[in-house]
């Protein structure tokens, strides 16, 4: 079940593989099935590759691990900049009026209290975020692609760029203020992944 669910979340974060992987599947089956097994390995290794070089080294979150990888079309960046003007097409989704639930949890759109003004680079992709709809401290965590030193350095400037009070603590630690406003942010450089905290102000 492992690599289904892997192969599904890479087909939700990627469609357009799955023609592709149909046509490496079907020409390695045809030449499977004429016994020419050399060309089988051929069209399979193709296919493969092809799916890397398509998804820039591997699908992010399908092969994360976690089993919950989003389908994140919407917030898919084609192209990571390393200039504080990239910004991630993420965004605070505006959610329905008789929107009730005590709690939010998501992998698909930000927290309706995550900070609507905080940038986010290019690199960054949710993974999963939840709170409280009118209280309690709010959870995104976000995977990126490249080295953790330069995500930092991205983030960083970023917030800078936005008005935003940067306090570097550890290589991996930042405290954001804006306004009133705390951000926690804790990196993994290992994990390729970000924690950014919201605490309750009230």
């Amino acid at each position: 079940m492992g690599v289904l669910g892997t192969v599904a979340q890479a087909a939700q974060l990627y469609p357009a593989l799955i023609p592709l992987a149909a046509g490496a599947i079907t020409l390695a089956l045809w030449a499977y099935r004429r016994k020419q097994f050399g060309l089988s390995l051929v069209a399979l290794t193709l296919g493969g590759l092809l799916a890397l070089l398509y998804t820039g080294g591997a699908p992010a979150l399908a092969l994360s691990g976690t089993g919950s990888a989003p389908p994140l079309d919407a917030m898919t960046v084609t192209a990571p900049s390393r200039t504080p003007a990239s910004r991630s097409a993420l965004t605070n989704a505006t959610l329905p009026a008789d929107y009730d639930r005590a709690r939010f949890s998501s992998t698909t759109r930000l927290h309706p209290r995550f900070p609507k003004d905080l940038p986010l680079p290019g690199v960054f992709r949710l993974e999963t975020n939840f709170g409280g709809t009118r209280s309690g401290q709010v959870t995104a965590r976000f995977r990126f692609r490249g080295e953790g030193a330069e995500a930092v350095a991205d983030f960083k400037a970023l917030a800078e760029s936005s008005d935003w009070q940067v306090e570097v603590l550890a290589p991996h630690r930042l405290t954001l203020r804006k306004d009133g406003q705390v951000v926690q942010a804790w990196f993994s450089f290992p994990g390729h992944s970000v924690v950014l905290d919201v605490p309750d102000p009230r």
